[in-house]
């Protein structure tokens, strides 16, 4: 495979059907039809055309990009310098692998553990349920609260989070067995992680009232990072993330029709300091909901919030980067939930790429030899 450089779209297509003719046990007919797919309902200002599914598959062997971040982050019209800035969905594995112990990533894994290890920070209830013996528990639970959160124990992506209301159960069992069933596909076998598969309960968190409502239906989120340095605990990139027009299907939420707003956070004041993105690439000035103007938005006790996630950051010395995701309750700033390998995506936001500044605050950077290394690079499509 010849993956040199160039800022010429039809060297960068030949470069792509190379990579196809020479990895076709990646790229099958059926996968490069998923991709025809994905850029035609979601790509933006590309197309369905073969040439720039080429063009996305060389920028995705080159830079590390996803489909998604390729128009996200509008690669297309980029050129190889501005695409070498960014931090990407393959590339930053590298960077956690410098930054998280591998022996204690399963603390933030595994979603229970996290919850038992922060659970000051959580401010709300939750239970562990692996099979028909915790059927019990699970009732009682549910019955209690009346509305809760499921997810798999070993969640990523938000896939297989479900919400319950307890008015609407009539077979506790039936439920349970379903839930356990569909975290099948998420139950791993790692160090210090459980194999069996098991979702956690949480109680259903309260809007907090001081809290400007975008929807009223769904918590908006806050992801805010904590990077652990030789000077203490930095905070980078916030971002504020809600929910707008909501899709749902038999199971609750359809989170792949659902529309998303990012927007970027001011990290001294709290301000919201940009329009709402989609995934798309538009821009929207208002919640289509509520109406509520994003940018110029003051987020509440966000000083509080930064203490919360410094004391937690702290707390887990061997994990240096952790992306947390937050929102604010009836008891204020809690931890949704911790990642090791959260993504960038507010460089979508701001147009360029963190790299640089990220590479300077970790000391130490990422070289060629390591990226393309065949076996330290995750061969993916």
């Amino acid at each position: 495979m010849d993956l040199r450089i160039t800022d010429v779209p039809c060297e960068m297509i030949e470069i792509g059907k190379q990579i196809v003719s020479e990895k076709r046990y990646l790229y099958t007919d059926e996968e490069l039809e998923k991709l025809r797919h994905y850029f035609a309902v979601f790509g933006g200002t590309y197309t369905a055309g073969d040439d720039f599914i080429y063009q996305y598959i060389y920028d995705h062997w080159m830079y590390g990009v996803d489909s998604e971040e390729e128009h996200a982050y509008r690669f297309m019209n980029k050129s190889h310098a501005e695409k070498s800035e960014y931090l990407t969905w393959d590339n930053r594995f590298q960077y956690y692998a410098v930054l998280n112990s591998k022996k204690d990533i399963h603390i933030l894994d595994n979603k229970y553990e996290a919850y038992l290890k922060l659970k000051k920070y959580y401010k709300r209830e939750a239970i562990f349920v692996s099979g028909k013996e915790d059927i019990d528990i699970f009732k009682d639970f549910v019955k209690k609260h009346g509305r809760v959160i499921v997810k798999p124990v070993n969640l990523y992506l938000t896939i297989g989070v479900r919400r319950l209301n307890a008015d609407e159960i009539t077979d506790y069992g039936a439920l349970l067995d379903e839930l356990i069933e569909s975290a099948k596909g998420f139950a791993k076998i790692d160090s210090g992680s459980i194999s069996k598969p098991s979702v956690i309960v949480e109680e259903f968190l309260k809007d907090n009232p001081n809290m400007l409502h975008f929807n009223s239906d769904m918590l908006s989120v806050i992801r805010c990072t904590t990077l652990l340095t030789k000077k203490g605990v930095t905070f980078l990139y916030p971002a504020f993330r809600t929910v707008g027009n909501i899709v749902r299907n038999a199971q609750g939420i359809d989170y792949g029709k659902t529309e998303f707003f990012i927007c970027a956070i001011d990290k001294e004041s709290g301000k919201i300091s940009s329009g709402g993105y989609d995934y798309f690439g538009n821009i929207v000035e208002k919640h289509p909901c509520s109406g509520q103007i994003f940018e110029g938005t003051q987020l509440p006790e966000w000083d509080k919030l930064l203490e919360m996630l410094k004391e937690a950051a702290l707390a887990l010395p061997s994990l240096r980067y952790i992306g947390w995701d937050v929102a604010y309750s009836a008891s204020g700033w809690c931890i949704i939930e911790g990642n090791t390998n959260g993504e960038f995506f507010t460089q979508m936001v701001f147009g360029h790429g963190f790299k640089r500044e990220f590479e300077k605050l970790i000391d130490w950077k990422i070289s060629d030899r390591l990226w393309k290394h065949p076996l330290l690079r995750k061969e993916s499509i």
